[in-house]
């Protein structure tokens, strides 16, 4: 019996101390992404329409999480974000959330996208204890008071004229929250692929080169098992001769010399 009641003073002990840990931990980190898929598709040959599809699993760990902030910017010198592209929606299983997204802004500068949940996260003090490995797998696989508190969030935005360029380049920027499981999956329009898709990831001075793998000329994967305070760089080359014919054309039908039925 004495046995029994040390062990279970120790477990208890054990679960206290890792308890404020892992809440000193997220004091300051009220929501956690657990993962983030990135399908980009050129819509066009030439590279000139781009849309970004983000989905991503959110957990609250605090209270009274009711957005999420994010930005979309241009870096080019003729790249826009449509407005009008802008949208979104979130999903939690058994719950009714209806989310709406503001911004602030220009199509030229960029914005600064609010997405609003409606009502505070979903929160329970069990959730920032389940570690992030095994919050990231089909809701299926998760029992239901563990589903009920993951949120899908997802936004769909276009740039145009930001990658048809001699030197196209993406950079995604990760804060103070550590960015979980980050898939990045590049559609290149199956009529114009890159000769060569480069990644790298910037930390402070330092350079890492990351692999990416290519699932067809078209098409290049990478993964990431988490990124923060760091700048995650896209980078590819064009092919020269069929950008040339592409600029051409757009040249050609600007200026009325082909009629375009």
């Amino acid at each position: 019996m004495n046995f029994a009641m040390r062990w279970l003073s120790l477990l208890v002990l054990v679960a206290s101390i890792y308890t404020l840990i892992i809440g000193r931990i997220y004091k300051n980190i009220p929501i956690s992404v657990i993962s983030t898929i990135f399908t980009i598709n050129f819509e066009d040959e030439a590279g000139q329409r781009v849309q970004f599809d983000r989905k991503q699993l959110l957990r609250a760990n605090q209270t009274n999480v009711t957005a999420y902030f994010f930005s979309a910017r241009p870096t080019s010198d003729n790249g826009i974000v449509v407005e009008n592209s802008i949208s979104g929606n979130v999903f939690c299983h058994g719950r009714d959330i209806k989310d709406s997204l503001e911004w602030f802004g220009t199509e030229k500068k960029g914005f600064e996208i609010i997405h609003n949940f409606g009502r505070s996260l979903p929160y329970a003090w069990y959730m920032p204890l389940i570690p992030i490995w095994i919050l990231n797998r089909e809701s299926k696989l998760l029992f239901g008071f563990i589903r009920s508190h993951i949120m899908t969030r997802r936004v769909t935005i276009r740039y145009e004229n930001e990658f048809n360029n001699t030197r196209p380049t993406m950079k995604m920027l990760a804060g103070t929250y550590s960015q979980h499981n980050i898939t990045i999956i590049l559609n290149f329009h199956k009529d114009n692929p890159p000769t060569s898709v480069k990644a790298i990831r910037i930390k402070e001075n330092g350079v890492l080169e990351v692999g990416l793998e290519e699932e067809s000329p078209s098409c290049y994967k990478l993964y990431l098992p988490e990124l923060r305070n760091e700048i995650l760089r896209l980078s590819w080359v064009p092919d020269a001769n069929k950008r040339a014919i592409s600029s051409g054309l757009v040249q050609a039908i600007t200026e009325n010399k082909y009629k375009v039925d």
